[in-house]
């Protein structure tokens, strides 16, 4: 039985890969497959730098607003210490 199904595979994968018809029409589908799985990698590719540059940006946001809270403070001191100067 398995002497029958490895000569019946042979003979089989023997047709697709002589008929050039069907060999072709295999090739291009091999090669569809394989730009899809191209595809697929660039869009996580790009999708892993987006997520990087988002985390960039939430960080920057971050330490921006923080330095706006401190020159906030500063700018309340400052203004109270000329306050002071121009009332004596």
């Amino acid at each position: 039985m398995r002497k029958w199904k490895a000569a019946w595979e042979e003979i089989y994968r023997g047709f697709f890969y002589k008929n050039e018809e069907v060999k072709s029409a295999l090739k291009e589908e091999r090669e569809k497959i394989d730009q899809s799985k191209l595809v697929q990698i660039r869009w996580a590719v790009l999708e892993k730098s987006m997520e990087k540059q988002v985390e960039i940006y939430q960080n920057e946001i971050k330490r921006l607003l923080e330095e706006n809270e401190r020159l906030k403070k500063e700018n309340i001191k400052l203004t109270r210490k000329l306050e002071r100067l121009t009332i004596k």
